[in-house]
């Protein structure tokens, strides 16, 4: 984006290498012991399409629930599924949207988990 204003390249390229997936960030700093659940907690984790595909941070957020005690994760059967809400897929088809979404959702009626949780946007 910079490439032509070495002032600004250099800016940029420090500023970029500050900057970290928030999942990860959490990962580092949770440890086993920190947190625990007074009740045995079932928890469906959807795994947001910009964390599936990133070699780096995919498996932070099931790192984090690992080192949580009395929290089992549940995932879908099917493995990750889109929530059809990227881009604002939701806003410019609706129907189509839905029609994805229903897939996550039967996963987590399917399952009777206690709560749902996922760092997508």
């Amino acid at each position: 984006m910079f490439e032509d204003d070495p002032q600004w390249r250099e800016k940029a390229k420090k500023f970029s290498k500050r900057i970290r997936e928030f999942t990860s960030f959490v990962d580092d700093h949770v440890h086993v012991g920190d947190y625990e659940s007074d009740l045995p907690v079932r928890v469906f984790y959807h795994e947001p399409c910009h964390l599936r595909f990133d070699k780096d941070n995919s498996n932070a957020a099931k790192q984090i629930f690992a080192k949580v005690e009395n929290v089992s994760l549940v995932c879908p059967d099917t493995g990750s599924l889109c929530c059809g809400q990227g881009g604002l897929v939701h806003l410019g088809y609706p129907e189509v949207s839905r029609d994805i979404f229903s897939r996550v959702f039967d996963q987590v009626v399917l399952h009777d988990v206690d709560v749902v949780v996922s760092s997508c946007s």
